[in-house]
């Protein structure tokens, strides 16, 4: 799937990882936990236990740690992030960038 990475003092890149939950887990560090700060249609998939993580993002009022990512969603659940937002959020995450 692909998706927006997101990772501590970096600028964000669009990566295709796997859609499966316990690969995407591998990705992040650990288990996941998913919001949706945004609009509908595009969901933020971070660590659910973000301590001893460095800072990563300021998105929306929330600190966000360590690596996390930013997804679409579809009926069947994680899914692309949609190609006519990647710019959009690519050039938003790196203005909220902490590092």
């Amino acid at each position: 799937m692909r998706v927006l990475m997101l990772e501590p003092g970096q600028d964000a890149r669009v990566e295709e990882i796997p859609s499966d939950p316990a690969q995407l887990e591998r990705i992040l560090g650990g288990p996941a936990e998913i919001t949706a700060p945004f609009e509908s249609g595009i969901l933020l998939v971070m660590l659910r236990d973000q301590r001893g993580q460095r800072p990563n993002r300021l998105i929306g009022s929330r600190k966000v740690y360590g690596r996390c990512l930013l997804s679409g969603v579809s009926l069947h659940g994680l899914d692309d992030l949609p190609a006519a937002l990647l710019e959009r959020y690519r050039v938003r995450m790196d203005r909220c960038r902490l590092e």
